[in-house]
C-alpha cells in the first residue's frame, strides 16, 4: 500500500512520536518507588519529631532503624531497575533518517509488521464504491488530518 505509507510519512513527525511513545512499565515502577519513599521520608521525620519532644527514645529509635532500612531497600530497588530514556524527537528524526525516511522504512516493512503498525497508529480506511474512494483516518500517533485517495 504505497500510497498509505508515503501518506503515513507525511502526518508523522518526530514530536507526535515521541509525545505519544507508551510510558514504560519501568517508569511506572520508579513511580510508585518515589511515592513509597516520599512516605517513609515523612513517616522519618515524625520519628524524629517525636525523639526531638521527648518520646521514648528506644523505641523511637527501633521504629527510626527499621524505616530507613525499609527506604534503603527502596532505593536499592530504584537503582537496580534504572529507567531507560525516551528518545528526543531530535534523537527519533536523526535515526528516522538514517534509515532513509518514514515512506522507506514502511516500503521494506513485513506485511505483518505494517499490519501492526497500522493498528497501533488506528489507521481506518472507508471505501466508497459509488466514487471509488477511499478515505483514510489516523489516530494519535499521526497529526489528526482526513486525506482521501482514490483507488
Amino acid at each position: 500500500m504505497p500510497s498509505l505509507d508515503a501518506w503515513i510519512a507525511k502526518l508523522t513527525n518526530p514530536e507526535t512520536l515521541a509525545s505519544t511513545a507508551a510510558e514504560a512499565p519501568v517508569d511506572q515502577m520508579h513511580d510508585s518507588l518515589r511515592r513509597q519513599i516520599a512516605e517513609l521520608d515523612r513517616k522519618i521525620t515524625a520519628l524524629v519529631a517525636a525523639v526531638e519532644t521527648g518520646g521514648d527514645i528506644e523505641a523511637l529509635t527501633a521504629r527510626l532503624r527499621e524505616r530507613s532500612r525499609e527506604r534503603e531497600g527502596l532505593l536499592a530497588q530504584m537503582r537496580a531497575r534504572s529507567a531507560p530514556s525516551r528518545p528526543t524527537p531530535a534523537q527519533i528524526e536523526h535515526a528516522i533518517q538514517e534509515l532513509g525516511g518514514i515512506a522507506t522504512i514502511l516500503a521494506k516493512a513485513e506485511p505483518l509488521e505494517k499490519a501492526k503498525l497500522y493498528l497501533s497508529l488506528d489507521i481506518r480506511l472507508e471505501y466508497d464504491h459509488a466514487k471509488k474512494l477511499v478515505t483514510a483516518t489516523a489516530g494519535q500517533a499521526c497529526v489528526q488530518q482526513r486525506v482521501r485517495r482514490g483507488t
